[in-house]
């Protein structure tokens, strides 16, 4: 009788012990989530303020955040940007790829860590969607939450508009841009432009390196034909894929399914289980001099009109 009842004496006790650390943790977690809560609001009312002063940015060096999302009717959207040797990486031989949109920050900071031998820079105007990659940045590098003393290694957050974000880097110095989830046309006030014009494919061009890659998932087929559309326009890519230029699904090149789902459902809301992803790549055209004899001058890229 005593051996009956000693051993589930024993197991209540692990289980106590058990649920005790597991509240522990939770309790840790949260502390931790409240303190980088915390110091990225302070940051984020510190942009605030200097930007009512005339302040076009400010750079939280270590950890590696910039803030520069101007007033939409701002007349001076990247015009005036920081130095790329003050925030960016300094190995121009390493890999440096941008997204944009942060949504959830799953595949992003997942790529990132995947590959740590490349940079990243994630870019978005939303400082929900970007709180939530620097959280993640912040736990996987385990940099103190109240006072960083050291940068993410291969990340760099940048708090500006998607139409802006792109003259924050010097040219030709970009492997790869990826879109997720670009927005579409919004003719009704406050009218929107679509996120894929041909003004950003213009920009894209200038800062992507030559054989630069541009990659875009969407989750309504419209909107991956209607960017094709105007990469076609363009004609400064090349597809990669025959006619209709896009696939449906995410082809082995281009892995992380579930981590973009997972985003889609933090940003929208909605479940993503039986949502279909639409994906097309690019490749920067090769500069087409006039003739075999051209020897300088910049030949001009095409003329963009709507």
């Amino acid at each position: 009788m005593v051996f009956a009842y000693s051993r589930p004496q024993q197991l209540s006790s692990k289980m106590a012990l058990s649920h005790a650390r597991g509240a522990a943790d939770t309790l840790s977690f949260a502390s931790r989530y409240a303190a980088l809560q915390r110091v990225f609001n302070d940051q984020l009312r510190e942009w605030h303020w200097q930007r009512k002063g005339g302040t076009f940015f400010q750079i939280w060096q270590p950890p590696g955040v910039i803030f520069s999302c101007l007033q939409k009717d701002h007349h001076l959207h990247g015009q005036r940007v920081p130095a790329w040797e003050s925030w960016g990486f300094n190995d121009p031989k390493v890999p440096t790829r941008l997204v944009l949109r942060a949504l959830g920050g799953r595949w992003v900071s997942w790529k990132a860590m995947q590959r740590r031998q490349e940079r990243w820079v994630i870019a978005d105007s939303n400082d929900g969607h970007l709180f939530n990659a620097f959280v993640r940045a912040m736990d996987f590098y385990g940099i103190d939450a109240k006072d960083p003393e050291s940068s993410f290694p291969n990340i760099r957050l940048l708090y500006a508009h998607a139409r802006s974000a792109l003259a924050f880097f010097p040219k030709q110095s970009l492997r790869s841009l990826h879109i997720h989830f670009p927005w579409a046309q919004r003719s009704s006030a406050p009218r929107r432009a679509a996120m894929v014009n041909l003004q950003l494919l213009l920009d894209a061009c200038s800062i992507l390196e030559p054989r630069g890659e541009l990659h875009i998932v969407a989750d309504k087929e419209e909107l991956i034909q209607e960017a094709c559309a105007m990469l076609t326009k363009s004609q400064l890519f090349t597809p990669s894929f025959g006619f209709p230029f896009h696939v449906e699904g995410l082809p082995k090149s281009y892995p992380g399914k579930d981590h973009l789902l997972a985003d889609r459902t933090i940003v929208t809301g909605q479940s993503s289980k039986d949502a279909a992803l639409f994906y097309t790549s690019w490749e920067k055209k090769p500069p087409e001099l006039p003739n075999f004899r051209f020897r300088g001058g910049v030949p001009s890229l095409p003329l963009l009109e709507e």
